[in-house]
């Protein structure tokens, strides 16, 4: 099974430029999972009018473990995305594998 939980951003400044997940979905999530059986394998955020590359603030938000998947967005609309792993302070890229 496989889910996606969207969360609110909470960053008390420019929310286009920087995101902080609410701390309290993201304690609520972790538990409901950990209920579920389930496992939080990454997290997913977009980048309106840029790139799907990490930026320095997504480097140093990152989870070790998980995967960060950036979702690039132009004129409004999706024009790439990509995973990166962060593990061990290293930043790489992964291939994202799904179903049609």
């Amino acid at each position: 099974m496989l889910d996606a939980e969207p969360c609110r951003n909470v960053y008390p400044g420019d929310r286009r430029r920087h995101f902080l997940i609410d701390p309290e979905r993201h304690l609520a999530v972790q538990r409901e999972a950990r209920e579920r059986g389930l496992a939080i394998l990454g997290f997913y955020h977009s980048h309106p009018d840029g790139t799907a590359l990490p930026s320095t603030e997504d480097r140093e938000q990152a989870h070790p473990w998980t995967v960060m998947i950036i979702v690039g967005i132009r004129e409004n609309r999706v024009v790439e995305a990509r995973a990166w792993d962060f593990e061990a302070g290293r930043c790489r890229e992964e291939i994202l594998v799904g179903h049609a």
